[in-house]
Formats: structure tokens, sequence, C-alpha cells
């Protein structure tokens, strides 16, 4: 299922084989409450795909994580060169960022491109 946007404060609810399903009407809520109704019914419905969830791991240090739904990232690191030779790091993501996941894959992929050609 996914949805798709038609006026302002109107969209449709979209079977997998392309039937309407149902209109979603919010014509007196604001442009932010829209998108956060919109986003809550594509993360019940499953939206059009699985959440994504972008972790930095930097110079061996779990940085930062984002993702499309809040969630707890659970990061595991075996070494056994390390003491303790187990290292568990948790990161909650309290809030899902979807377009937060969007733009910093865009700018590691752009990074990434960036060095390819160097």
């Amino acid at each position: 299922m996914h949805i798709v946007r038609n006026e302002e404060g109107e969209a449709t609810l979209i079977a997998a084989d392309g039937r309407e399903l149902l209109a979603i009407s919010a014509l007196l809520a604001s442009d932010e409450e829209f998108d956060t109704l919109l986003r809550q019914i594509e993360s019940i419905t499953g939206g059009n795909s699985v959440p994504r969830i972008v972790v930095n791991y930097k110079e061996g240090l779990f940085d930062t994580a984002q993702a499309d739904i809040a969630c707890e990232v659970i990061l595991i690191e075996e070494d056994p060169f390390d003491e303790p030779p187990t290292a568990i790091c948790r990161k909650s993501v309290t809030e899902g960022d979807p377009a937060g996941v969007a733009a910093r894959i865009g700018l590691a992929e752009q990074r990434q491109k960036r060095l390819a050609g160097q």
C-alpha cells in the first residue's frame, strides 16, 4: 500500500493492486499536521518500503543513528584485540525522520562518488 497526495489536505490510500482503499481528508490541519498524519498511516500500513536506519560508525566509534521510524539501534562490536572484546552500544531514535535519513544517505552517496572520482 502507498499514499498518493491529491490536493491540499487530501490524499488517497492505494492498495498494491491499484485500488483506491481510503480517501484521506484533513482540510483543517496544517501542512505539518497533515504530513505527520500521513507518516503515521504509512507506518501502520507498511508504507512504500521497509524502514531505513542510518548509522554513522566513525573511526571505530558508534557516532549517530537516524531512522525513518522511532526505534532502538543496537551495535554489537566484537574485536578480540579490544578490552573488553565484545562491546554493545545503544542509540535511541525517539522520532522518525524520513527526510533526515534521505538527506544523510544522499550526502554519503555524493561523498562516495566524489572520492571515487579522485
